[in-house]
């Protein structure tokens, strides 16, 4: 049995030599893979597409939840300065009404 695979992969005998006997087979099969390279091509660029399309999204999401937080902080700032700027009123009111300043 190990014999008989080795004969039949390692020799080949002119009943096999396909190209010298059948060349117009050889431009088909050709031919058939240029168009399977075309069509995967196209599938490639038609996936590539939906990969861009599906980065975009992703990065539409990032910068949201970038702007989400940069604008959560904004208001925390914000707020807090009024905070602060109220309790610096507070506190020189109390003061000017003990007479301390």
């Amino acid at each position: 049995m190990g014999a008989a695979c080795s004969n039949f992969l390692f020799h080949v005998s002119d009943d096999y030599n396909r190209l010298h006997r059948h060349n117009f087979n050889f431009k088909c099969t050709q031919t058939i893979r240029l168009i399977n390279m075309i069509a995967s091509f196209f599938l490639w660029c038609i996936l590539l597409y939906v990969w861009v399309k599906a980065v975009f999204a992703q990065l539409q999401f990032y910068i949201l939840t970038l702007w989400l937080i940069s604008s959560t902080k904004l208001a925390w700032s914000a707020g807090r300065e009024v905070v602060e700027k109220k309790m610096v009123e507070r506190l020189r009111d109390e003061k000017l009404k003990d007479g301390s300043i």
